[in-house]
C-alpha cells in the first residue's frame, strides 16, 4: 500500500562549508537535481528524480553555475513476464553548467547524465539465466538557451540526446520525461539505441490579465526498446500546444 510518512525531499543543506565554493549550496540527504518542465506539457528536459546522495548548487566556475549531484536509488528490474522483481542498485551522476551568459537576458546551460548500476552476483545470474532484463547504462546529453522579456516571460529552446531506457522515454506519447524506468520499472532489450529531442516553449503577458504560452517538442529516436512497439524500433513524433 501506500506509504504516507515517504518523503520526496529530506536533506541538509549548508553555503561555505567548502572553502573552493564558498558561495554554493552543499547537500546531503535524499534529494535530487533541480527539475526543468515544459510547462504546457507537464513533461520534463531535465530530472534526476530523488535519492540518498549528495551535491552542489550554484558553484560559481567562470561566467556561469555548476549543479552537481550523484545519487543512489535502488530500481526495480522485472522478468520478461512482468510478474517477478529484484531490486538494483543504480548510481545517477547529474552534472549541468548554467546561467552562462550570452547577451542581454539570455543564458546558456549544457548538461549531461549518466546512471549505471552495481549489480550483485545473484542479480547478473537473474538476468543471464532467470529471464531478467538485462540492465544496461543510459546517459543523456543536451543544452538549452533561455531568453527572458523585460515585460515577464521568456522563451527556452533546448536539444538533449540519450540512449538506451532514457531514449525509450523521449518515444512515450504521455509522461515523455527522461526517466530511467517506465511507471517505475526497469524492462526492455535496450541495444544502445538513441533519441534526440527539441523543445520550444514560452510565455509572453499581455497587458495586465492575460499570458499567452506556448510548446512544441519534435523528438525522433532510431533502434530503441519501444513500451508500445517492442525493441528495435524507430520513431518520429512532434507535440505542440
Amino acid at each position: 500500500g501506500e506509504n504516507f510518512m515517504q518523503f520526496s525531499d529530506m536533506y541538509v543543506t549548508t553555503k561555505g562549508f567548502l572553502p573552493f565554493a564558498p558561495e554554493a549550496d552543499f547537500w546531503v540527504g535524499k534529494h535530487g537535481a533541480p527539475k526543468i518542465e515544459i510547462q504546457m506539457l507537464d513533461w520534463k528536459t531535465q530530472r534526476t528524480d530523488a535519492a540518498a546522495g549528495v551535491g552542489l548548487e550554484n558553484w560559481k566556475v567562470g561566467p556561469g553555475k555548476i549543479d552537481v549531484a550523484l545519487v543512489r536509488e535502488d530500481v526495480d528490474d522485472y522478468d520478461r513476464s512482468l510478474q517477478n522483481k529484484q531490486q538494483i542498485n543504480t548510481n545517477t551522476i547529474d552534472l549541468r553548467y548554467k546561467d552562462i551568459p550570452l547577451w542581454d537576458k539570455a543564458t546558456l546551460m549544457v548538461s549531461g547524465r549518466y546512471v549505471t548500476a552495481n549489480e550483485s552476483a545473484s542479480e547478473k545470474d537473474n538476468q543471464d539465466n532467470n529471464g531478467y532484463y538485462d540492465w544496461k547504462d543510459t546517459w543523456m546529453f543536451g543544452t538549452s538557451l533561455t531568453q527572458k522579456f523585460d515585460k515577464g516571460g521568456f522563451n527556452e529552446f533546448s536539444f538533449l540526446v540519450a540512449n538506451n531506457s532514457i531514449a525509450s522515454n523521449f518515444g512515450r506519447y504521455a509522461g515523455a520525461s527522461p526517466f530511467t524506468t517506465f511507471n517505475g520499472r526497469y524492462y526492455g532489450d535496450h541495444t544502445g539505441g538513441t533519441a534526440v529531442r527539441l523543445t520550444s516553449q514560452g510565455e509572453a503577458y499581455i497587458g495586465d490579465h492575460f499570458i499567452v504560452a506556448n510548446a512544441i517538442v519534435y523528438s525522433f529516436g532510431n533502434d530503441i526498446y519501444s513500451y508500445e512497439t517492442g525493441a528495435h524500433s524507430d520513431f518520429e513524433s512532434i507535440r505542440a500546444v
